[in-house]
This record gives C-alpha cells, sequence and structure tokens, in this order.
C-alpha cells in the first residue's frame, strides 16, 4: 500500500525533509535534483514524496541512530562507558584505586577492599 505527501506549510516540509533523511539510504542527488534509489519504495515528485508503507521496517532504529549520530550522545555514551571499562580495568592497584577515588567517590570514604568486594572486577 502506498501513500501520497504533498507539499504544503513549511511545518510540514520540514517534516518531509526530516523523513528524507532519516531514510537517506534510499535517494541521492543528480544533477542538482532527489532522485529516489528504490521506486518501489520511494518516489520523489516535484510536489509530492510518494512512498509504500514498508518503509517503516526499521524506521525508529534508522530514526534513533540519525538522532543519537545528529546529537552526539550516542557516541559520548559510548565514549563514557568505555571510560569506565577502562578504569575497571586499572583497578588491579592501590595506586590506581587512589586516582580513580578521586575521580568518582571524591566525598566518599571507600577503602580498596571495598570496591574490590564490590565491583565484578573479573568481568572487564
Amino acid at each position: 500500500m502506498t501513500d501520497k505527501v504533498y507539499l504544503s506549510d513549511w511545518l510540514y516540509n520540514a517534516g518531509i525533509v526530516g523523513f528524507l533523511k532519516i531514510n537517506d539510504h534510499l535517494w541521492e542527488i543528480k544533477n542538482e535534483k532527489i532522485v529516489s534509489k528504490d521506486e518501489d519504495l520511494l518516489k520523489i515528485k516535484d510536489n509530492y514524496v510518494e512512498f509504500d508503507r514498508k518503509i517503516f521496517d526499521g524506521f525508529a532504529e534508522r530514526f534513533f541512530d540519525y538522532a543519537f549520530n545528529q546529537y552526539g550522545r550516542y557516541e559520548n555514551l559510548i565514549k563514557l562507558f568505555n571510560d569506565y571499562i577502562n578504569d575497571l580495568n586499572s583497578l588491579n592497584s592501590e595506586e590506581n584505586f587512589h586516582t580513580l577515588k578521586n575521580k568518582y567517590f571524591k566525598n566518599r570514604e571507600i577503602s580498596f577492599e571495598e570496591i574490590q568486594e564490590q565491583l565484578p572486577l573479573g568481568n572487564f
């Protein structure tokens, strides 16, 4: 089943632009025009966009990937998570413990032994 969406006011058109950005794997620019790579799934005309509803298969994943990449939180969270793992891996001596204690437990008294008991250090 196909649907047609016609150009309208600026807000509606912004939604169409966002929709096309999230589905950018289905089109390309040739001779300064947007051209569909798969006319059965997406047709782009001068005043409307026509698409098969199959275009929404995997749309949520593409949407969140686009949003996370666009606003940088995804990469920042991955970096932060990797930093935590690296810190946990380096927590094998009391010397490293004092550095990490100042980083993560500034206002809390905790011993090296308590950290070893509470964290699953062997899993990393």
